[in-house]
């Protein structure tokens, strides 16, 4: 039951996929409700408030993964959004990626540190892009990601480390990311984590700097962001629930948010 609920926390808050695999033959299908708003961005490094009002957004995600092998996995994330801003809205179905994910080496689960990668194709969604409050970057591409990560039942806790990098189409900057967190039993089976999460294009433009043109130059911009988020898992009715606060703290181009979210999984 302690290895389900930390996979639980894996698979929410970190979406480039985690170290523990579905064993061979495992179901896991997670779902997840995530809302997110903000009144403020960064232009360039600079923090100003937004022009046409309040940003709020919502995200209903579904992720499914298999266990193909005990050390290999695939796995589909795909969802609904829809954003708001000044009566705008931009929504359909979110980005959709179908990944493949291999543990590496032949460590102990309970007491080494245990290392895997990840490989994804990213098909853009059908959200209105070229909007000021764009569900998505509104690119395809694919998602490399490395994952280290040690969890120790007897003391009820895991911690996990991740470095990625995202390539798209259509003139988005690549972007790598890196990703840490940390979570630890307070309870028979309470559990809270935290995680902090780097992520930046590795070129780019600034909004509003010469030569900008909005919406032409949009997808083009160098986006940056750190941001925290903190969750606690709950047993309810014999079934696992993960509340998750989440706040952008620093960024470049990008939206100054706080989110709330909930996710559950389901094992079959």
């Amino acid at each position: 039951m302690k290895r389900l609920i930390i996979l639980v926390f894996i698979s929410n808050l970190f979406a480039q996929g985690g170290v523990f695999l579905p064993y061979q033959g495992e179901n896991v299908l997670g779902i997840s409700t995530l809302w997110e708003s903000s009144d403020k961005f960064w232009r360039g490094d600079q923090e100003r408030s937004l022009p046409n009002g309040k940003l709020k957004a919502q995200f209903h995600n579904l992720n499914y993964s298999f266990g193909i092998k005990n050390n290999q996995a695939i796995d589909i994330k795909t969802g609904y959004v829809d954003s708001e801003m000044n009566n705008q809205n931009s929504r359909g179905l979110s980005d959709t990626e179908i990944g493949w994910s291999k543990k590496l080496g032949k460590g102990d689960p309970f007491l080494d540190y245990i290392h895997s990668v990840r490989a994804a194709i990213i098909f853009r969604g059908s959200y209105q892009k070229q909007l000021a409050n764009a569900a998505g970057d509104g690119g395809s591409g694919f998602n490399l990601s490395y994952n280290v990560g040690r969890q120790d039942i007897e003391k009820g806790y895991y911690h996990q480390f991740s470095l990625n990098t995202t390539v798209k189409n259509n003139r988005i900057p690549p972007e790598v990311g890196l990703s840490y967190q940390i979570t630890k039993s307070v309870f028979n089976e309470i559990h809270i984590g935290l995680s902090l999460d780097y992520q930046s294009s590795i070129y780019g433009i600034d909004i509003g700097e010469a030569g900008y043109s909005f919406p032409k130059d949009f997808s083009r911009v160098k986006e940056e962001s750190f941001s925290m988020n903190f969750g606690v898992s709950l047993p309810i009715f014999k079934q696992s629930f993960q509340f998750n606060y989440g706040r952008v703290l620093k960024g470049r181009n990008t939206a100054k948010s706080d989110s709330l979210s909930i996710y559950t999984s389901f094992y079959f």
